[in-house]
Protein backbone atom coordinates (compact mmCIF):
# COMPACT_ATOMS: atom_id res chain seq x y z
CA UNK A 1 0.00 0.00 0.00
CA UNK A 2 1.77 3.39 -1.21
CA UNK A 3 1.95 6.00 1.76
CA UNK A 4 -0.85 8.08 0.35
CA UNK A 5 -3.74 5.35 -0.05
CA UNK A 6 -3.57 5.11 4.35
CA UNK A 7 -4.65 8.83 4.19
CA UNK A 8 -8.27 10.19 4.85
CA UNK A 9 -8.29 12.74 1.77
CA UNK A 10 -11.48 14.24 2.94
CA UNK A 11 -9.77 15.63 5.98
CA UNK A 12 -7.23 17.69 4.04
CA UNK A 13 -8.33 20.99 3.80
CA UNK A 14 -8.57 23.19 0.64
CA UNK A 15 -6.02 25.39 1.18
CA UNK A 16 -3.57 22.20 2.30
CA UNK A 17 -4.52 20.82 -1.07
CA UNK A 18 -3.74 24.09 -2.83
CA UNK A 19 -0.01 24.17 -1.26
CA UNK A 20 0.42 20.49 -2.64
CA UNK A 21 -0.71 21.58 -5.87
CA UNK A 22 1.28 25.15 -6.17
CA UNK A 23 4.18 23.31 -4.92
CA UNK A 24 3.82 20.67 -7.64
CA UNK A 25 3.32 23.51 -10.14
CA UNK A 26 6.44 25.24 -9.47
CA UNK A 27 8.49 22.14 -9.86
CA UNK A 28 7.21 21.98 -13.82
CA UNK A 29 3.65 19.78 -13.10
CA UNK A 30 2.07 19.80 -16.56
CA UNK A 31 -1.89 18.89 -17.35
CA UNK A 32 -0.71 16.01 -18.53
CA UNK A 33 0.94 14.88 -15.47
CA UNK A 34 -2.41 14.70 -13.60
CA UNK A 35 -4.64 13.76 -16.74
CA UNK A 36 -6.91 16.77 -16.77
CA UNK A 37 -6.99 19.43 -19.40
CA UNK A 38 -5.06 22.87 -19.51
CA UNK A 39 -8.58 24.67 -18.56
CA UNK A 40 -9.03 22.36 -15.73
CA UNK A 41 -4.86 22.88 -14.66
CA UNK A 42 -5.60 26.93 -14.94
CA UNK A 43 -8.87 27.00 -12.71
CA UNK A 44 -7.10 25.70 -10.38
CA UNK A 45 -4.54 27.65 -10.43
CA UNK A 46 -6.59 30.72 -10.09
CA UNK A 47 -8.70 29.21 -7.44
CA UNK A 48 -11.86 28.93 -9.36
CA UNK A 49 -12.60 25.18 -8.88
CA UNK A 50 -12.10 23.18 -5.76
CA UNK A 51 -9.01 20.56 -5.68
CA UNK A 52 -10.98 17.02 -5.48
CA UNK A 53 -10.63 14.01 -3.57
CA UNK A 54 -9.27 12.10 -6.86
CA UNK A 55 -7.23 15.37 -7.79
CA UNK A 56 -5.75 15.75 -4.76
CA UNK A 57 -4.87 11.83 -5.11
CA UNK A 58 -3.10 12.43 -8.34
CA UNK A 59 -1.24 15.08 -6.80
CA UNK A 60 -0.02 12.89 -4.03
CA UNK A 61 1.04 10.40 -6.32
CA UNK A 62 3.54 12.86 -7.50
CA UNK A 63 5.11 13.38 -3.95
CA UNK A 64 7.11 11.53 -1.94
CA UNK A 65 5.84 10.93 1.68
CA UNK A 66 9.00 13.19 2.38
CA UNK A 67 8.45 16.06 0.85
CA UNK A 68 4.65 15.73 1.97
CA UNK A 69 5.38 15.01 5.96
CA UNK A 70 8.64 17.00 6.27
CA UNK A 71 8.06 20.48 5.57
CA UNK A 72 8.51 20.57 2.09
CA UNK A 73 5.59 22.48 1.48
CA UNK A 74 5.70 25.00 4.11
CA UNK A 75 2.43 23.22 5.79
Amino acid sequence: MAWYEKLDLSKIDQETRYKVFYYLYSKGLKAKDLGVSETTLYRVLQRKIPISDSLLLKLLQCLTEQEFTNGSLAF
